[in-house]
């Protein structure tokens, strides 16, 4: 297909989540043509008024997917199970079924390139912080297996099929709206649930989320970036005290707290209570995970050498301004519901 046959140029899967979002906008900020695929329901009012074509459906919907990609130049998969408690059927469905129908849709629209968004988690959480040439490891973790196997179905494809794809491996994607890493973490230090790992002081690997979106959009029209995979953290060794430390500025002093626990017993205590949670059928989640507990203590500062290398990736924006950034989002009426707070928890300036 040549250029002149695409009508969109970027499809964006997952656009009503964190990081989909934060990239929509700055696809239309390029001045990109952009379609969307969602499923239908409430959060859907965020995409209201916006210049883009929506197509209603899920990843698992394989005519739904293909119809998605006809016409477009890029697909950006942002879509999937971001989680570390849910129900196996829906990580299997978001994270690899969802994957092999991406696929499927990029072979039929002659797409000229998959921007895949996967996760550090695929390395099984090593000792030491790795590069891209670790490889991919199975440790069990519903997380991680779902994640792999659905890296598998994208490097088959690439060799089996020769399909265009890119592959992005973050860490820890934080920013205004950032329910994973800001509001959940938020919520749990207004509340003195937050437990940080032996003493919070291991790198958290942690990227700004507009700089993820950037990083993705120059990779997408870089030809030395097919058939590749590729860490991305922020440049700097920002550990999750510093994390927390920084979301705390943002809350009255002595309002929130954080606990401290050694590694080796919080990942007895998840293991524990995910046994627990299990033969209750309890769907909540447990206060403590293995996943959880492998991030936190884990190095996540992973080898960013070759993205900085083969794709020029720095960190537009600073921890610094992120952070300020993240405040401003939690000090709005937004972040405060997100966060279940009220403006006796939340410092209205610095």
């Amino acid at each position: 297909m040549s250029s002149n046959d695409f009508k969109i140029d970027a499809l964006v899967t997952g656009a009503t989540g964190f990081i989909g979002n934060h990239l929509l906008h700055c696809l239309l900020q390029a001045g990109k043509s952009v379609r969307v695929l969602v499923r239908p329901g409430k959060k859907c009012e965020m995409l209201a008024g916006l210049p883009i074509d929506i197509i209603y459906g899920s990843l698992e919907d394989k005519s739904a997917v293909v119809a998605a990609a006809k016409g477009v130049k890029t697909i950006f998969n942002c879509a999937g199970l971001s989680s570390d408690w849910a129900a196996s059927q829906k990580f299997f469905d978001a994270n690899i079924a969802g994957v092999k129908n991406i696929l499927d849709a990029l072979e039929a629209s002659g797409a000229n390139r998959l921007v895949h968004l996967s996760t550090s988690d695929v390395y099984g959480y090593p000792k030491v912080a790795c590069s891209e040439d670790y490889g991919i490891h199975n440790i069990g973790l519903p997380y991680n297996r779902s994640k792999v196997e659905g890296e598998q179905e994208i490097w088959n494809a690439v060799k089996t099929r020769n399909l265009p794809v890119t592959v992005f491996r973050p860490a820890s994607v934080y920013g205004p709206r950032s329910m994973e890493w800001v509001a959940e973490i938020g919520k749990l230090m207004l509340k003195k649930d937050m437990v940080l790992m032996s003493g919070g002081h291991t790198r958290a690997g942690l990227i700004y989320v507009e700089n993820l979106a950037r990083i993705m959009m120059i990779a997408a029209e870089s030809p030395i970036a097919v058939s590749k995979s590729y860490n991305i953290r922020d440049t700097g060794n920002h550990s999750w005290k510093d994390f927390v430390d920084e979301l705390g500025k943002c809350f009255v002093d002595g309002s929130w707290r954080c606990s401290n626990i050694p590694a080796p017993l919080a990942y007895g205590v998840g293991y524990c209570m995910e046994a627990v949670y299990g033969l209750l059928g309890i769907k909540s989640r447990p206060l403590l995970t293995r996943h959880a507990v492998n991030l936190l203590s884990k190095d996540q500062g992973f080898d960013i050498t070759r993205v900085q290398q083969e794709l020029g990736f720095e960190s537009w924006i600073s921890f610094e301004q992120g952070m300020e950034l993240t405040r401003d989002w939690m000090r709005s009426a937004e972040g405060r519901a997100a966060l279940g707070a009220d403006e006796s928890h939340v410092v209205a300036c610095v």
